[in-house]
């Protein structure tokens, strides 16, 4: 498929308080994406992925697919500790409709680079473009820019999203080294989002609550106006900070947003699970104000 430049929303799963999950709050949730302007739809860290079964992955892919109906592609969560069952999810995503395979490295048991090239070899020869993520801070799995750009090269992945902060500079490096031979995005809410387009980056990949944020940035970046990129960059750092303190920080406040708009009914993540303390919500939604982030 073709590269995606802009904005692709990282979905947030919603749950009900019994951690049920709310499905046509999901599909209210990649409809408003979409309608804000974003690119693609993706599930990650941030759509708490690993809190779901199985069988509630492929239902999210599923609805989310349904919810935008081939307007923009959706990238299906397809991460697992062995060649068996990542084929498996990677034809499951398939045969949903997913245009992307959204995968990180197994982590439980590390293997060496010879090793992950080859299990991405062959999930990629599953026919379902891929989108590598290099997140060690969640894998503990560090990928040097030299395993970056042999990943790069393998016919079939779309793809790399950088979250190994300070993400521009393995941005910057690939770039250099590979062209234009794949998409490259930086991930992380957004919080490196100046520095990783000047280092070439295709865009970013932030949680659902506002793309609307990150366009205008992009698009005065791209049409030459870097003084406008930066403003509106500056402006928009401290709320960045603070909301992403820690992935269940950042999760909650998406998510509280959401619900303050109507989408969903709760801001509740699936146990066990850290939301922000008091003094971390109040101050991030007091930034989320500031921004015009508490209306639809």
């Amino acid at each position: 498929m073709s590269r995606l430049r802009g904005v692709i929303s990282v979905l947030q799963v919603p749950f009900a308080p019994d951690g049920e999950v709310d499905w046509p709050g999901l599909a209210r949730i990649a409809s408003y994406a979409e309608s804000r302007g974003a690119v693609g739809l993706a599930f990650g860290f941030a759509s708490e992925y690993f809190r779901l079964t199985e069988d509630e992955r492929q239902q999210a892919v599923a609805v989310a697919v349904g919810a935008v109906d081939g307007r923009v592609p959706v990238a299906a969560p397809c991460t697992a500790e062995s060649i068996v069952p990542a084929r498996r999810m990677i034809r499951q995503a398939k045969s949903l409709g997913a245009s992307i395979g959204l995968v990180n490295p197994p982590s439980v048991v590390k293997v060496e680079t010879g090793r992950l090239l080859e299990y991405f070899g062959e999930l990629a020869a599953e026919g379902l473009p891929l989108m590598i993520q290099d997140a060690p801070q969640w894998t503990g799995v560090h990928m040097p820019v030299s395993l970056l750009v042999e990943l790069a090269e393998i016919p079939g992945v779309h793809s790399l999203k950088m979250e190994a902060p300070p993400t521009w500079v393995k941005v910057r490096q690939v770039r250099e080294l590979v062209g234009d031979a794949v998409a490259l995005y930086g991930g992380y809410g957004g919080m490196y989002l100046l520095p990783e387009l000047a280092a070439g980056s295709d865009g970013v990949m932030p949680s659902t609550a506002h793309p609307q944020l990150y366009a205008p940035m992009l698009e005065a970046f791209w049409h030459g106006d870097r003084s406008e990129a930066t403003r509106l960059f500056q402006l928009m750092l401290p709320y960045l900070i603070t909301s992403g303190s820690s992935l269940d920080d950042h999760i909650w406040l998406q998510k509280e947003l959401l619900r303050r708009r109507g989408l969903i009914s709760s801001s509740s993540l699936r146990a066990p699970a850290s939301p922000p303390d008091r003094f971390t919500c109040d101050l991030a939604l007091e930034l989320a104000a500031s921004l015009g982030f508490l209306e639809l």
